[in-house]
């Protein structure tokens, strides 16, 4: 092994070691489940309807 093939593997080495210790997975990043995004769905909506209302009563006090 030369010494450009030996550099190169080994900083691909710690590049693989960073991204696996920030988060990487072999697998790649798993499907939600329906009900994760069921969840998500309404914890969205709850948050755009509250906005909403917030925002009409800050138009009501100008």
């Amino acid at each position: 092994m030369t010494k450009s093939h030996l550099l190169a593997f080994l900083t691909m080495l710690v590049l693989i070691f960073i991204w696996w210790f920030s988060g990487g997975s072999v697998a790649g990043q798993l499907p939600s489940s329906p009900a994760e995004q069921t969840a998500l769905f309404v914890w969205q909506n709850f948050n755009n309807g509250l906005a909403i209302i917030f925002n009409g009563f800050a138009n009501f006090l100008r």
